[in-house]
């Protein structure tokens, strides 16, 4: 039996489920997203590498350049909603943080997943995370934390907008500053991304590697929905804790 996931009339770019082979199928009909299929692959084959061999994480998957799809061995854990509120999501965002911090290279620019979104991790026993979802992946990537700072900024930004709420509730804001300055701890300071997140966003979203998303889906991208008003909270929070 085959189930449909999600699927895209704008960009021809879908998800199946193959449940006799307990696959999922990403797939596209158009030659403009082609690349985020060879993306898919490459992120895919570059966190396994960095995950230890008793990682639940799947070494299976398969891919031929120039095919249309790439298929991925289904794996068991659990979602939590974005659209939750960070008070409830505390620790499992806590726990992505350690995990970015242990898997990731401590150097200053290293690859970059794209679309790092709690929609896009999936929980296993003890709420350990896993990073799922890298056809916006990028070898040769951003600055340190990109991704991080991304999924943070999300995690209060993206259940405001769900809720179409005009700004972000002020104990949200709080719970965030904490989480903030766990990550400003395991950066540099000195650096523009925690102070301005949305500045360093929407400048690498400029670089010619970022257009092809664009070009596919530039709503997937959140920091394109959200107000003025709502980024301005944001950085009112983000650089006061680096100047605290």
């Amino acid at each position: 039996m085959t189930t449909l996931i999600r699927y895209s009339d704008k960009n021809y770019f879908g998800t199946v489920y193959l449940s006799k082979q307990k696959i999922f199928r990403k797939f596209t009909d158009s030659k403009n997203c082609l690349s985020l299929i060879k993306s898919e692959y490459e992120g895919q084959l570059w966190y396994s590498k960095m995950l230890n061999s008793k990682s639940p994480f799947p070494k299976d998957f398969f891919f031929r350049n120039g095919q249309k799809y790439v298929d991925t061995l289904a794996i068991e854990g659990k979602k939590i909603n974005f659209w939750s509120s960070l008070e409830k999501n505390y620790v499992y965002v806590e726990n992505i943080i350690d995990h970015y911090a242990k898997i990731w290279p401590k150097k200053n620019h290293v690859p970059c997943h794209g679309d790092l979104t709690l929609e896009n991790i999936i929980f296993f026993n003890n709420k350990s995370p896993r990073f799922i979802d890298w056809e916006h992946f990028n070898i040769l990537g951003e600055e340190w934390g990109f991704d991080l700072a991304y999924l943070l900024v999300s995690t209060i930004t993206m259940p405001s907008k769900a809720k179409e709420l005009n700004m972000i509730p002020s104990k949200e804001l709080y719970i965030f500053e904490n989480l903030w300055k766990k990550f400003v701890s395991i950066n540099n300071e000195k650096r523009l991304i925690c102070k301005k997140p949305f500045t360093i966003f929407f400048k690498t979203f400029k670089k010619n590697k970022w257009k092809i998303i664009i070009k596919c889906n530039k709503k997937k991208l959140y920091p394109f929905i959200l107000t003025n008003k709502i980024i301005n909270q944001v950085h009112e929070v983000t650089s006061s804790t680096v100047q605290s």
